[in-house]
């Protein structure tokens, strides 16, 4: 239950920075070299990112990684 509880922490985090820093989900994905829809997979909680997906994500929002996951999920994605 626990992984899941983090990945819908992560699709919420992604989701609420996207938007305060003013990206829909096309001109982010477009930005991060992912499809849209793969975008909306990764918000919804569907599926993780990949390690050089996040780095892009975290980059381009100008965030760090704790504000889109938490550091036990970092762990997981970058093990």
């Amino acid at each position: 239950m626990r992984d899941i509880e983090n990945h819908i922490r992560f699709k919420n985090d992604i989701y609420a920075m996207r938007k305060f820093k003013g990206y829909g989900q096309t001109k982010l994905s477009k930005a991060i070299g992912i499809r849209r829809d793969e975008l909306s997979i990764i918000e919804n909680g569907h599926r993780l990112p990949t390690k050089a997906t996040l780095e892009k994500m975290k980059k381009e929002l100008g965030c760090l990684y704790g504000d889109l996951y938490s550091l036990e999920m970092q762990k997981i994605i970058f093990s």
